[in-house]
């Protein structure tokens, strides 16, 4: 057996690294309304005591009158009397009013208290260990080095629940979510440790005999090393011969520092090698080089520029194949098209057309499927003149789509070796197989009857994704919306595959190219695993109740089987009591993943996590990971999307949050009065975070957002590790205007370029001469303000601004200036840390397409209620169900 950290291993750093956008404390908007509440309060109080002076310098008045007979005197004295008594109901009234106002300007200090935006997070790096009890783990934009000691790091699991309910019971009573989500493959920070690897050799590595768990760093060992106890079900296990060792006085291996198993939370065992038998003889399974199809629509690309990009970025993208690849390519109008590749470098590919798209059959062998490095002169030649040989031209005949049959066809040519199909398509399948019927009604966008639309049209592509899972073939694809796509029947070739939707709402030749570039790029660059088969076991009390994510579900095993996994895809699991745990019993979980790496090697990652019960539901709620619970509500939202209409499904959004926030304040807080809203220290970004969600455009009832649209964004929450749904329900605004110090520069002690402070979402944080950055993960957007300086617009954009000026179709362009290279920098630093490549566009105030960069602005009201409307409504909920 050996432990090895290998140079290629996944985890390593790589030039698009795990996410980590900038935090930083921005408490000056908070402190500066304190300040003025303080202000205010002093003001007021200072009015009252005048108030009070006055009240008393008439009641002196009153009684220094002399007694006088005279009957003038005595009138005189009545009216002064009255008047006096006047002046003092009406300085009572005047006290009363401004304690009112003191009572509103105190509640609304209390609101700001909990208004929190996650604007807080250092950019500064700092280490996190994982074996300290009860522990959060760091925010996920945080800049950390994790340091593992038998728990995992937070990148590859994290729990909504770090102290879980002893009982079924308590847990109901919380209203909790417990769930945890796994990103399996996460990369890790530059300066942390590889992913052990362990080979136990022939017999691979040791398993529970009953459960099947897998030896890890909380298996106990007894009887002087000959035992291993297994953490899931409590079983004992004997210890192979040559696995043994003693153990210490505290019955701890003496070996322990040389086995990475037993103390790193993540691992991955090289498996045992699978055999098969034939001819009754048994032979190793042979491992498939990764293949890949690219599938291009040539109907009508030409039209709008996007063909001749997808030809330039795949010739482009021909270098990043990985080295032992093979490739072929299909296209495709009202007739399907393949290239036969095998003649040699010297000629030409020959094209073989098949007319017949209702009867789909392979005209070529697989084996036209060549190596990359082979033909890479001849892929180059034939990129560089695919357009032509299709001209706008000959695109009349070609209007009807068949991509129900095209991919057919390049399933069918992957059948025996599995592999990755690359499709890109700007119109829904008209003809042949899987053809479709136009059914899109911008009039039900936004609408009760838009779910309808949500729904998938029979069942040729539910089919054909699950053929493709049988056959370890995985679906990524390009979508440009020119008409209608019917992404929500063709998107479950890639939801059940676990592969990749990149949508494209408007495409800009010069912006978008470099986008798709970047995409392709990222897709063959990053850390993937093929023919993935994962389980997450859990310990005596809990088990999975529901799963998330674009997979399905072994319903025999409960495995969970994907094509392909990579770096940035999650899988969310829910959990729950089958019995109640025993006083002081932890929550052991494992997650277990079979895959093949990209060169060919099967291999076991294995990830660990203990959690601590506790009987008390205040120590539940005082543990609670905010990101993670946020990242199950909004999963388990999407999938609600084809039930209930959006208004409903927001309903359930913010009566969820308030359950949780009645439940704390019934059962945790203490001394509250009515008036005071209450939200614990950990649980102060949920209000934010779910009015996010609900203004996100996946809920919004605007009739300008597409099915199409709202189908990419849910395939793409539903596999979201917990950084990228925290990005997405609350997005991050720089000023780039006034950058600071080295703002825009790279950090040689926090290993990072540099970010400003994100600032608050609202118009507050626009200025008529700032320039400003917004983004979401997905979308990005620069914005100029009215008044903006033509000096600063100059060295930023080299053109000179006015009304008739197109900035929505420029790119930004890379000047040899200082301010220019700081705002490169931080976009790229941005970008190169998204799962999708966000295309920036450029936008002024006042001009069209302004709406794109305001609607992130949720702190305000815009069509809806403002933060602070929100935080009172809800708070109006929690009072009434307190009633």
């Amino acid at each position: 057996m050996s432990n090895n950290y290998p140079e290629n291993n996944i985890s390593s750093n790589l030039s698009r690294r795990y996410p980590r956008p900038s935090y930083d404390l921005n408490q000056q908007n908070l402190q500066t309304n304190t300040n003025q509440q303080q202000t205010n309060q002093f003001l007021n109080q200072g009015t009252n005591t005048q108030m009070y002076q006055n009240t008393n310098q008439n009641q002196m008045n009153y009684q220094s009158q002399p007694y006088n007979n005279n009957q003038q005197n005595m009138n005189q004295n009545q009216m002064n009397y009255q008047s006096q008594q006047t002046n003092l109901n009406r300085n009572f009234q005047n006290v009363q009013i401004s304690q009112n106002n003191l009572q509103q300007q105190q509640q609304q200090q209390q609101q700001n208290q909990v208004a929190q935006t996650p604007n807080t997070i250092s950019q500064k790096i700092f280490e996190y260990r994982t074996d300290g009890d009860k522990i959060l783990p760091p925010p996920t934009s945080s800049n950390y080095i994790a340091i593992e000691n038998k728990n995992c790091s937070p990148r590859f699991m994290r729990s909504s629940l770090y102290s879980v309910p002893q009982t079924k019971v308590l847990h109901r009573t919380t209203t909790l979510p417990f769930g945890v989500v796994v990103q399996p493959l996460a990369i890790t920070h530059p300066a942390e440790d590889f992913v052990p690897v362990v080979d136990f050799g022939e017999n691979g590595p040791i398993r529970c005999t009953r459960c099947g768990a897998y030896i890890s760093s909380f298996a106990s060992f007894g009887k002087g090393g000959k035992i291993w106890i297994c953490p899931i079900c409590e079983v004992d296990n004997t210890v192979p011969k040559d696995y043994y060792c003693g153990l210490d006085s505290n019955n701890v291996r003496r070996d322990l520092s040389e086995r990475s198993e037993l103390f790193r939370g993540t691992v991955e065992f090289v498996a045992k090698k699978e055999k098969r038998e034939t001819n009754k003889k048994e032979e190793e399974k042979t491992i498939s080089p990764p293949h890949y199809v690219l599938l291009i629509e040539v109907s009508s690309f030409s039209q709008q520029g996007i063909f001749s990009k997808i030809c330039e970025s795949l010739k482009n993208s021909i270098d990043n194949f990985p080295e032992n690849s093979y490739v072929s390519i299909i296209t495709f109008d009202s007739a399907i098209h393949f290239y036969d590749f095998s003649k040699g470098e010297e000629s030409e590919p020959d094209m073989i057309i098949m007319s017949d798209i209702n009867d789909v059959f392979l005209p070529i062998s697989s084996s036209t499927i060549k190596p990359v490095s082979e033909i890479k002169d001849q892929l180059i030649t034939f990129f560089e003149n695919l357009s032509e040989n299709f001209p706008k031209s000959s695109i009349k005949r070609g209007q009807n789509s068949s991509y129900g049959a095209a991919m057919k066809a390049a399933t069918l040519l992957l059948e025996k070796t599995g592999g990755k199909i690359l499709s890109f398509t700007t119109q829904q399948p008209i003809k042949g197989m899987g053809s479709l019927t136009k059914r899109d009604n911008p009039k039900l966008w936004g609408k009760v009857g838009e779910k309808k639309l949500l729904i998938a049209q029979g069942n040729y592509y539910l089919a054909l994704g699950q053929w493709c899972l049988k056959h370890n073939i995985v679906v990524d694809q390009f979508v440009f919306r020119a008409t209608s796509l019917e992404l929500a029947t063709t998107s479950d070739l890639s939801r059940i595959t676990g592969g990749e939707i990149y949508y494209y709402r408007s495409f800009v030749a010069n912006i978008d190219g470099e986008k798709m570039l970047n995409d392709l790029t990222w897709i063959l660059k990053r850390p993937t695993g093929f023919n993935c088969i994962c389980r997450l076991r859990t310990s005596t009390g809990i088990r999975v109740s529901k799963s998330f994510g674009n997979f399905q579900i072994n319903n025999e095993e409960d495995d969970i089987k994907v094509s392909s996994i990579d770096s940035d895809k999650a899988l969310t699991f829910l959990l729950e009591h089958d019995m109640d745990l025993n006083s002081g019993q932890p929550v052991y979980l494992q997650f277990a993943m079979l895959y093949t790496t990209i060169n060919m090697q099967k291999r076991i990652r294995i990830i660990n996590l203990k959690l601590n019960s506790s009987p008390n539901i205040k120590n539940v709620f005082d543990y609670i990971d905010q990101e993670t619970l946020m990242n199950i509500i909004a999963k388990q939202s999407v999938n609600q999307l084809q039930i209930f209409p959006l208004n409903q499904i927001r309903e359930n959004i913010i009566n969820q949050i308030v359950n949780i926030l009645y439940t704390y304040r019934k059962f945790c807080a203490e001394r509250v009065v009515k008036q005071r809203m209450v939200v614990p220290s950990n649980l102060q970004l949920i209000p934010c975070y779910s009015l996010g969600l609900t203004k996100s455009k996946l809920f919004r009832t605007y009739p300008s957002i597409s099915v199409d649209e709202k189908v990419s964004l849910a395939h793409y929450i539903r596999s979201s590790p917990v950084k990228l749904s925290s990005l997405f329900m609350y997005p991050r605004l720089y000023a780039i205007h006034n950058l600071q110090g080295n703002e825009g520069l790279f950090s040689e002690s926090n290993k990072k370029i540099m970010l400003p402070n994100p600032l608050k979402l609202s118009v507050e944080s626009l200025s008529s001469q700032g320039i400003l950055i917004i983004e979401n993960g997905i979308e990005m957007y620069l914005w100029l303000g009215q008044n903006v300086s033509l000096d600063l617009s100059g060295l930023l954009l080299n053109v000179e601004i006015n009304q008739s000026t197109d900035l929505f179709r420029l790119k930004l362009p890379k000047l040899n200036n200082t301010f220019s290279k700081k705002v490169n920098n931080i976009i790229q630093e941005i970008s190169q840390n998204r799962s999708k490549f966000p295309s920036l566009r450029i936008l002024r105030h006042g001009m069209n397409g302004e709406i794109n960069f305001l609607q992130f602005l949720i702190q305000d009201k815009f069509k809806s209620v403002s933060y602070m409307e929100f935080l009172s409504n809800i708070h109006k909920m929690i009072i009434e169900k307190m009633k």
